[in-house]
């Protein structure tokens, strides 16, 4: 077989050794290989700045973290002596071994493991290089993990518990810092390279940890490690698998002095920006965005966010003195820009969370109304942002209620106007801020209501939509695109009545088995969650089209990991009267054993069982008792098998009942299934006060009381009447009824 021309190798032209006329001058040695440019930087010595280490410490020191990594910690002597064995070889070598690439993360497990004073030891020999170490980029983690394991430390020496030195000997041992002092020492040193070193890729990180230690706000949202220093740690690294980080009980509390030295740090990176402009430039880049947001929450926090010589005032291109000199505001390209950038858009989340009411009203007119707020909802990247600031239209309570509504009225317009187009784009989140802003605020509840169905292309009075309302919001498709999609379930309809229960579920099992992705979203579920808090009666249409559903859809539903929430929402919310969620529990009765057959159905049955009273804990019990051996056979089924213990229904039933009657004890369920009691009704007006004798309780309006049974009690004391006054309604009359017939 011959090869293509193209892909045969051809030499080249051989070319003949001529011997050159004097060997002996190619012969003498290469004089400017001895002296490089000077332009020429030796990468040995920037990874490794403080010297090479020496391979037989290196491999020690290496096999004693495995040693310690997989040794068991309830051989205590045995364990501190290879600690203290490990500390005596790093001794005068933690500044190589920080910046070593091989034995930095065994520096780090070190500190992990050892005690206060070791920790004081370690960080006291880093002193004078710590911005050479802070920069390396291993180095930067070591100082990392430093901060991260000095909380404990810092607050036992604020409360006078400060760690002495084992075996201690006043004539050899020197005064040794605390790590306070230490921590005190450490923002000295960096203070004048902090606007440098803020900029440092590798020395940013370190840096955020030190502000946030300084400030307290030591969250767990706000000190976590870069994507990529995460990844590389899962791939070689198990210590954090194989030893359980022993955290701190107490919540971080800096000491008062801190407050100082992160005043001085924040002031000199103030300092370190020549003008506004490398503010706004700073908080753009990737490595400037985080620590930036957390002075804006600093300034926030202290009452500082009015200020115009202030971050805030700087990312907002001085809004705020255009406030307070009364001049005209107007619309900044930095902000209209930022409010659209991947990067930067984290940051103008921010800066409208921290920026006071009277500025927020301000910024809110100037970018988000008309068409600068059209063009941010539709946005990939805008629409997070207009969300977040509409969200702060329901929450902030120093807004003016009138500013509230009128912009709220001319929201909902909007997004009616472009709902089609968030549908289709999946920009959801508009929709979710606009519904929650209105259940805080109860106002606007139908229009919005209206305007979700109108952005589906639903409505809640078509008989042919009734039952495609919840699937079609839950898939986030407007009713063309869900019917386009399910074109051969509006083709089949009458097929699928005819055929019976078995080739159903055949049907269902083909479907399960064929591993079909999850059609349903977390939007979708969300927002539906969202419309069950606006109460009856305007949630009433959309809790019916999820009670009217299909048995087979409500099932494909529960075994949803997002649809299912809906379920919970229904069963838990308050808002929702006692008689639909009766309906759900009735309509699956029956089929508990197939929703136990499924990874999420089970915990989704398993709810309803817990939330239920007695009455209907026996009859989901009952219907399950003839597929208990289909429920053990099942690898999720046995779960909801063994919570209702029918074993023990089967074959001591009143114990069964007595054990199920002390866990609605113990769970402090009421006898209608602790659902929130409606408001009572007198004459048409809520009654907020207990029913007097003459007052009777009728949701449609005025009627007269009923004449009592007993004339005879009417010179009985007002107090006594009031004692023997039933102000039950009939529900909760019927659910206790039944309730004393079982426990019987």
């Amino acid at each position: 077989m011959l090869m293509p021309k193209e892909q045969i190798r051809k030499r080249a032209k051989r070319v003949t050794k001529k011997l050159d006329e004097h060997p002996d001058e190619t012969q003498q040695p290469q004089e400017p290989i001895e002296t490089a440019p000077e332009w020429i930087v030796n990468t040995q010595q920037t990874s490794t700045p403080f010297g090479i280490l020496n391979p037989d410490l290196k491999s020690y020191l290496r096999d004693m973290d495995k040693r310690l990594t997989n040794a068991s910690q309830d051989d205590s002597e045995e364990y501190s002596m290879m600690i203290e064995a490990t500390l005596s070889e790093m001794s005068s070598h933690e500044l190589a071994l920080s910046t070593d690439p091989e034995c930095a993360l065994m520096v780090e497990h070190m500190l992990k493991r050892v005690g206060d004073f070791e920790k004081r030891v370690f960080a006291d020999a880093l002193m004078g290089q710590i911005n050479a170490v802070i920069s390396n980029s291993f180095g930067s983690h070591v100082i990392e993990t430093l901060l991260e394991t000095s909380k404990g430390t810092i607050m036992r020496e604020s409360n006078g518990d400060i760690a002495q030195p084992p075996n201690q000997d006043p004539e050899s041992v020197g005064q040794l810092r605390t790590f306070t002092t230490l921590l005190n020492d450490l923002v000295e040193e960096i203070l004048p390279f902090v606007g440098d070193l803020i900029l440092n890729q590798n020395a940013t990180y370190p840096i955020r940890y030190l502000l946030h230690l300084l400030s307290g706000d030591t969250s767990e949202n706000v000190l976590k490690r870069s994507k990529k220093s995460k990844s590389w740690l899962n791939r070689n690294d198990n210590f954090d698998a194989v030893n359980e980080q022993q955290y701190e009980d107490e919540e971080y509390r800096p000491p008062k002095h801190f407050k100082e030295l992160f005043n001085r740090l924040r002031k000199a990176l103030f300092d370190s920006f020549s003008s506004p402009a490398e503010i706004r430039a700073f908080g753009v880049s990737d490595h400037g965005a985080p620590v930036l947001q957390l002075l804006l929450q600093y300034e926030r926090n202290n009452g500082e966010n009015d200020k115009t010589d202030s971050f805030l005032d700087s990312w907002l291109d001085g809004l705020i003195a255009q406030l307070q000199s009364s001049e005209e505001t107007k619309q900044s390209g930095h902000i209209t820009t930022t409010l659209l950038d991947t990067t930067a858009s984290h940051t103008t989340e921010t800066a409208i969370e921290c920026a006071s009411s009277s500025v927020f009203e301000e910024i809110w007119k100037l970018y988000f109304t008309a068409k600068g707020g059209t063009r941010c909802m539709k946005h990939p990247v805008g629409n997070f942002v207009y969300a977040k600031a509409l969200a702060r239209l329901g929450t902030d309570e120093y807004l003016n209620e009138e500013f509230v509504n009128a912009q709220l009225n001319e929201t909902i317009s909007l997004i009616r106007e472009s709902g089609s187009k968030l549908i289709k784009t999946g920009r959801s989140g508009p929709l979710l801020a606009i519904s929650d802003v209105v259940v805080a605020r109860n106002v606007f509840k139908d229009e919005v209501l209206s305007m979700i169905m109108h952005c589906f292309g639903l409505s809640t009075t078509s008989t042919a939509q009734a039952k495609h309302i919840i699937p079609c919001i839950l898939e986030m498709k407007r009713w063309k695109s869900y019917r386009r999609f399910h074109k051969e379930t509006f083709e089949n309809d009458e097929a699928d009545e005819e055929s019976s229960g078995d080739e159903r579920k055949t049907n269902k099992k083909k479907k399960k088995d064929s591993g079909d992705d999850d059609i349903y979203t977390v939007p979708g579920a969300q927002l539906i969650q969202s419309i069950y808090q606006y109460g009856s009666p305007l949630n009433d249409k959309i809790i019916e089209s999820v009670i009217n559903l299909d048995t087979d859809k409500l099932l494909e539903i529960c075994g949803s990991s997002s649809a299912s929430r809906i379920i919970d929402g229904l069963i838990e919310s308050d808002n929702i009267a006692f008689k639909y969620k009766h309906k759900l529990r009735l309509k699956l009765v029956g089929n508990y054993h197939l929703m136990a057959d499924m990874r999420v159905g089970s915990r989704v049955a398993e709810k309803i069982y817990e939330t239920s009273d007695g009455y209907f804990r026996e009859k989901i019990a009952n219907s399950l008792i003839e597929h208990e051996d289909y429920l053990a056979g099942s690898p999720y089924g046995k779960y909801l098998s063994r919570k209702v213990d029918l074993s023990l229904f089967r074959r001591r039933y009143d114990d069964w009942k007595e054990k199920t009657a002390q866990e609605i004890k113990n769970a402090g369920l009421n006898k209608i299934n602790n659902i929130k009691k409606a408001p009572r009704v007198f004459n048409g007006k809520l009654a907020n006060e207990m029913l007097s004798i003459n007052q009777s309780e009728d949701k449609r309006g005025s009627k007269s009381s009923k004449k009592r049974k007993n004339a005879s009690n009417e010179d009985t004391t007002s107090a006594e009447t009031e004692d023997k006054a039933d102000t039950r309604t009939r529900q909760e009359k019927r659910e206790e009824k039944r309730q004393r017939k079982y426990e019987k």
